[in-house]
């Protein structure tokens, strides 16, 4: 049950008691939390937390208290776990292992101890070459796509047609055994797919015919 529920039922006097876990199982949100707390006191809703074995009658000054604080710890909690999650993915992220959706053309594995592992896909990773290799001959984006439908191979979403996003967006670092950290381009820990002579090279007719800088 969502948090929001929960205070719409408190106030509709759907309970007479709400039995939790924890208190943190009634929402993670300072503001949902006190409304809760209100509502209990205004219609006499009990809360029962079963971890502590523990009855709060929130018209009761310090019931009221000792759980509206369990709840800002709640928060602080929710805080501290989010800043580690983040700080753990930036960290992560610049020492270059994989992260978020493989890539296409890759295939990814997991050590013994849950790293993550990127290796070329032994079928699309020559795709992959090839696509960016006719990109830097200047090879029209629509001649590409309609090789590939005619070949059969469908577009990493699925669909049996390219788009022409789906094929611009093949070159990217990632094919480089690379990624973007602070605009700057670093190593990552899986193998290149390209050089990076034909990536700048796929990059300038791209930039060429798009009139855009490389951010990509």
């Amino acid at each position: 049950m969502s948090a929001v529920t929960l205070t719409s039922d408190i106030a509709a006097r759907k309970y007479d008691v709400i039995i939790l876990w924890e208190t943190s199982r009634g929402g993670r949100e300072l503001e949902l939390w006190a409304r809760a707390l209100n509502l209990c006191r205004e219609t006499g809703t009990l809360i029962y937390i079963t971890s502590q074995d523990t009855v709060y009658d929130t018209s009761k000054s310090q019931d009221w208290k000792s759980i509206a604080g369990e709840g800002i710890d709640n928060v602080m909690e929710s805080e501290r776990l989010s800043l580690r999650v983040k700080r753990a993915y930036s960290a992560a992220y610049a020492a270059g292992k994989p992260m978020g959706r493989t890539p296409w053309g890759f295939s990814r594995s997991y050590t013994a101890t849950r790293e993550p592992e990127q290796h070329p896909h032994p079928d699309r990773a020559p795709l992959v070459a090839e696509i960016i290799g006719r990109i830097a001959k200047s090879e029209p984006i629509a001649r590409i796509s309609d090789d590939l439908f005619a070949r059969g191979i469908a577009s990493p979403s699925g669909q049996p047609r390219w788009t022409r996003i789906s094929i611009v967006s093949l070159v990217s670092p990632a094919y480089l055994g690379k990624r973007r950290v602070n605009g700057q381009l670093v190593d990552a820990n899986w193998p290149a797919l390209i050089s990076e002579d034909l990536y700048f090279s796929a990059r300038r007719v791209l930039g060429h015919f798009s009139g855009t800088r490389d951010r990509i």
